[in-house]
């Protein structure tokens, strides 16, 4: 069971990346994926508050190294990581490795605590008709939380994140750029609250399951 996995600290986490042919910073390859936000929420202790962390980089800077630092200064020591999908997050937290091996051991200590969100609905262990057969959590977030979802957001996929950090980079009204960080920031957040709700609703639906069972045992 999904939720037998986890154990607290706990950390709720998403990478935004980019990708290019040509590759923008020395060490990438074309098309590699390069994080250039993330967002945490971090539960220290069962029953507390979800805290929000962030990051996102500059445009026109490789912020590379700050956000692997920020990353490693933000998530506590000997935490459970939750992401969605975690395929891709251990994609990215291993390059950041080849790029800077000298947080080698901090980040992995991050991949070796990631547990995958995306599993219990991949394998349909929960399932309800409005995911319309998807387990991406675009679909699983509304169709679990129907007050939750990406509708309302200038920005509500990850390429259109992408697509709006290029634009970034090319602006030179201020305005502009930090309407656009607002709104990545928005987006990001959204991406470990919105698991932070899920995995709250899969708790209550298992005690209501053991409640229903009792009861007519």
């Amino acid at each position: 069971m999904f939720l037998k996995t986890l154990y607290y600290p706990l950390v709720y986490l998403d990478f935004e990346t980019f990708n290019h042919p040509i590759p923008f910073y020395t060490g990438c390859r074309p098309y590699q994926q390069i994080p250039f936000q993330f967002s945490l929420h971090v539960i220290p202790l069962e029953g507390a508050e979800p805290v929000h962390l962030e990051f996102l980089a500059e445009p026109g800077i490789d912020s590379r190294r700050q956000l692997v630092e920020a990353l490693i200064a933000a998530i506590p020591a000997n935490s459970c990581t939750v992401t969605y999908n975690k395929v891709f997050e251990i994609g990215v937290l291993k390059s950041c490795i080849a790029w800077f091996p000298e947080y080698e051991q901090e980040l992995q200590a991050i991949i070796d605590s990631i547990v995958d969100l995306m599993l219990p609905f991949k394998n349909k262990d929960v399932y309800y008709w409005t995911m319309n057969g998807s387990y991406s959590m675009k679909f699983v977030l509304p169709a679990l939380l129907p007050n939750m979802g990406y509708s309302g957001l200038e920005i509500g996929n990850g390429n259109m994140a992408m697509s709006a950090f290029f634009r970034m980079q090319e602006l030179d009204d201020a305005e502009e750029i930090e309407q656009i960080r607002r709104d990545l920031l928005d987006y990001c957040e959204l991406d470990t609250l919105g698991m932070v709700r899920i995995v709250e609703e899969l708790k209550s639906l298992c005690e209501n399951a053991t409640i229903m069972s009792d009861t007519y045992r």
